[in-house]
Protein backbone atom coordinates (compact mmCIF):
# COMPACT_ATOMS: atom_id res chain seq x y z
CA UNK A 1 0.00 0.00 0.00
CA UNK A 2 1.16 3.50 -0.70
CA UNK A 3 0.59 6.62 1.40
CA UNK A 4 -2.56 7.68 -0.47
CA UNK A 5 -4.13 4.24 -0.05
CA UNK A 6 -3.38 4.27 3.67
CA UNK A 7 -4.79 7.78 4.09
CA UNK A 8 -8.00 6.69 2.33
CA UNK A 9 -8.67 3.94 4.90
CA UNK A 10 -10.11 6.23 7.57
CA UNK A 11 -10.68 9.97 7.95
CA UNK A 12 -8.51 10.07 11.09
CA UNK A 13 -5.55 8.00 9.93
CA UNK A 14 -2.15 9.06 11.25
CA UNK A 15 1.01 8.23 9.32
CA UNK A 16 4.39 9.05 10.81
CA UNK A 17 7.39 9.60 8.58
CA UNK A 18 8.73 6.50 6.84
CA UNK A 19 11.20 4.36 8.74
CA UNK A 20 14.76 5.17 7.80
CA UNK A 21 17.25 2.54 6.65
CA UNK A 22 18.94 2.92 10.05
CA UNK A 23 15.65 2.27 11.87
CA UNK A 24 14.99 -0.79 9.73
CA UNK A 25 18.49 -2.12 10.34
CA UNK A 26 18.10 -1.51 14.08
CA UNK A 27 14.84 -3.45 14.03
CA UNK A 28 16.42 -6.37 12.15
CA UNK A 29 19.38 -6.42 14.53
CA UNK A 30 17.20 -6.20 17.63
CA UNK A 31 14.93 -9.08 16.58
CA UNK A 32 17.90 -11.01 15.14
CA UNK A 33 16.18 -11.86 11.90
CA UNK A 34 15.94 -10.62 8.35
CA UNK A 35 12.86 -8.47 7.93
CA UNK A 36 10.17 -9.67 5.51
CA UNK A 37 10.04 -7.61 2.33
CA UNK A 38 6.35 -6.77 2.80
CA UNK A 39 7.00 -5.35 6.27
CA UNK A 40 9.98 -3.33 5.03
CA UNK A 41 7.82 -2.02 2.20
CA UNK A 42 5.05 -0.92 4.58
CA UNK A 43 7.41 0.65 7.12
CA UNK A 44 9.10 2.48 4.23
CA UNK A 45 5.77 4.19 3.54
CA UNK A 46 5.05 5.00 7.21
CA UNK A 47 6.76 3.92 10.42
CA UNK A 48 3.48 2.71 11.87
CA UNK A 49 -0.19 3.34 11.15
CA UNK A 50 -2.77 4.61 13.64
CA UNK A 51 -6.20 6.13 13.86
CA UNK A 52 -6.63 9.00 16.27
CA UNK A 53 -9.90 10.83 16.74
CA UNK A 54 -9.84 12.88 19.93
CA UNK A 55 -13.50 13.85 19.67
CA UNK A 56 -14.60 10.20 19.55
CA UNK A 57 -11.90 9.09 22.03
CA UNK A 58 -10.64 6.71 19.37
CA UNK A 59 -6.96 5.81 19.56
CA UNK A 60 -6.06 2.61 17.71
CA UNK A 61 -2.72 1.42 16.41
CA UNK A 62 -3.14 -0.59 13.22
CA UNK A 63 0.56 -1.27 12.74
CA UNK A 64 3.31 -0.65 15.26
CA UNK A 65 6.28 1.45 14.25
CA UNK A 66 9.70 -0.18 13.94
CA UNK A 67 10.77 0.65 17.50
CA UNK A 68 7.59 -0.76 19.02
CA UNK A 69 7.79 -3.89 16.83
CA UNK A 70 11.26 -4.48 18.29
CA UNK A 71 10.10 -3.88 21.88
CA UNK A 72 6.96 -6.00 21.65
CA UNK A 73 8.72 -8.82 19.80
CA UNK A 74 11.44 -8.99 22.45
CA UNK A 75 8.84 -8.96 25.23
CA UNK A 76 6.79 -11.63 23.46
CA UNK A 77 9.78 -13.92 22.99
CA UNK A 78 10.63 -13.70 26.69
CA UNK A 79 7.25 -14.61 28.11
CA UNK A 80 5.01 -16.34 25.55
CA UNK A 81 6.25 -19.93 25.85
CA UNK A 82 6.74 -19.56 29.58
CA UNK A 83 3.09 -18.53 29.92
CA UNK A 84 1.81 -21.01 27.31
CA UNK A 85 4.12 -24.06 27.22
CA UNK A 86 1.44 -26.37 25.84
CA UNK A 87 0.49 -24.01 23.01
CA UNK A 88 3.82 -24.05 21.19
CA UNK A 89 2.35 -24.48 17.70
CA UNK A 90 4.57 -21.81 16.18
CA UNK A 91 8.25 -21.16 16.37
CA UNK A 92 8.19 -17.86 18.25
CA UNK A 93 11.61 -16.92 16.89
CA UNK A 94 9.96 -16.63 13.46
CA UNK A 95 7.32 -14.13 14.60
CA UNK A 96 7.37 -10.36 14.65
CA UNK A 97 4.71 -8.66 16.76
CA UNK A 98 3.13 -5.97 14.57
CA UNK A 99 -0.05 -4.93 16.42
CA UNK A 100 -2.51 -5.81 19.14
CA UNK A 101 -6.28 -5.88 19.40
CA UNK A 102 -6.53 -3.62 22.44
CA UNK A 103 -7.57 -6.59 24.60
CA UNK A 104 -4.19 -8.18 25.24
CA UNK A 105 -3.95 -10.29 22.09
CA UNK A 106 -1.12 -9.81 19.64
CA UNK A 107 -1.01 -9.92 15.87
CA UNK A 108 2.20 -11.51 14.63
CA UNK A 109 3.77 -11.61 11.22
CA UNK A 110 5.63 -14.69 10.01
CA UNK A 111 7.78 -14.31 6.91
CA UNK A 112 7.25 -16.75 4.08
CA UNK A 113 9.89 -17.37 1.44
CA UNK A 114 8.88 -15.82 -1.88
CA UNK A 115 5.33 -14.92 -0.81
CA UNK A 116 3.46 -12.53 1.43
CA UNK A 117 3.97 -13.00 5.14
CA UNK A 118 1.37 -14.81 7.20
CA UNK A 119 -0.44 -12.97 9.99
CA UNK A 120 -1.60 -14.70 13.16
CA UNK A 121 -3.79 -13.55 16.02
CA UNK A 122 -2.24 -14.80 19.26
CA UNK A 123 -4.67 -15.30 22.14
CA UNK A 124 -3.01 -14.17 25.37
CA UNK A 125 -5.26 -16.33 27.54
CA UNK A 126 -5.01 -19.68 25.73
CA UNK A 127 -1.79 -19.28 23.76
CA UNK A 128 -3.58 -20.34 20.59
CA UNK A 129 -2.48 -18.96 17.23
CA UNK A 130 -5.21 -18.27 14.69
CA UNK A 131 -4.17 -17.64 11.09
CA UNK A 132 -5.75 -14.51 9.63
CA UNK A 133 -6.45 -16.25 6.35
CA UNK A 134 -6.17 -14.31 3.14
CA UNK A 135 -4.66 -11.23 4.77
CA UNK A 136 -1.34 -9.79 3.73
CA UNK A 137 -0.02 -6.85 5.71
CA UNK A 138 -1.87 -4.28 3.59
CA UNK A 139 -5.16 -6.20 3.77
CA UNK A 140 -4.64 -6.64 7.52
CA UNK A 141 -4.35 -2.88 8.04
CA UNK A 142 -7.32 -2.29 5.76
CA UNK A 143 -9.40 -4.89 7.62
CA UNK A 144 -8.49 -3.40 11.01
CA UNK A 145 -9.45 0.09 9.84
CA UNK A 146 -12.74 -1.18 8.36
CA UNK A 147 -13.65 -2.91 11.63
CA UNK A 148 -13.64 0.51 13.32
CA UNK A 149 -16.30 1.80 10.96
CA UNK A 150 -18.84 -0.83 12.03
Amino acid sequence: MNQQQLLALHPHIVLPAPATPVQLQTLATTVATALPADLVSMLSVADGVAIQDEEAFLFVTLLYGSERIAEETQHFRLWWQREHPAAATLNIADLLIIADDGGGNYFALQAQPESASLIFRLDHETGEAELCEGLDIGAFIQDMAASLEE
